[in-house]
């Protein structure tokens, strides 16, 4: 077999939300380079026989869970969730590779936005004498639309949009407000 599948759930408990066919489909993909290095290269697509993927493919399962893609509209607050670059794959208890969740966020939403491009869909909260200090990297951001989510149960929704490194600090405790409507992949289960 072409794809080895990494993480994925064999037996789900009563407390799982969706069933095994859909957690399949919440895997993403990453290639294995010449260097022996792994590199993102999209999301499972459960529809491909695991046969017809390339040799030294490999799909990790989210630690949390996919669930779709939601609008939140331009003045929705949002916060930081705590504890976000923990969100790795774990394996015999050890962490895996972290997801680039930016890479996620484009493939999931048909993006294409770079992290030099300098995109920051908030405002607010990360200022230097008076003036936004948005820095030029932009990365997917784990955050919360409620201040009582930015602790998630294993059933709170959390969401990735871009937002630049400044604003995705985790020091950066303080509501922020988006500044246009962004399309953002909603998952549940975080950390679980």
């Amino acid at each position: 077999m072409a794809l080895i599948h990494i993480d994925r759930p064999k037996i789900l408990t009563e407390r799982a939300t969706v069933p095994n066919s859909l957690l399949s489909k919440c895997e993403i993909l990453y290639a294995k380079k010449e260097s022996g290095i792994y590199e993102f290269a999209g999301l499972y697509d459960s529809d491909i026989p695991d046969k017809d993927y390339p040799d030294g493919m490999a799909a990790f399962s989210f630690r949390s869970v996919y669930v779709g893609t939601e609008t939140l509209q331009q003045g929705t607050h949002v916060w930081n969730i705590n504890n976000s670059s923990d969100d790795t794959w774990t394996r015999d208890g050890k962490k895996q590779l972290n997801p680039n969740w930016l890479s996620v966020w484009n493939t999931t939403t048909n993006n294409n936005i770079s992290s030099d491009s300098g995109t920051c869909y908030v405002r607010g909260s990360v200022k230097t004498n008076g003036q936004s200090n948005c820095s030029a990297d932009t990365l997917g951001g784990h955050i919360a639309i409620s201040q009582q989510t930015v602790n998630p149960e294993p059933n709170d929704y959390i969401y990735i949009i871009p937002i630049c490194r400044s604003h995705n600090h985790y020091r950066n405790v303080a509501q922020m407000t988006l500044c246009q409507a962004v399309e953002a992949v909603k998952m549940n289960r975080f950390m679980e």
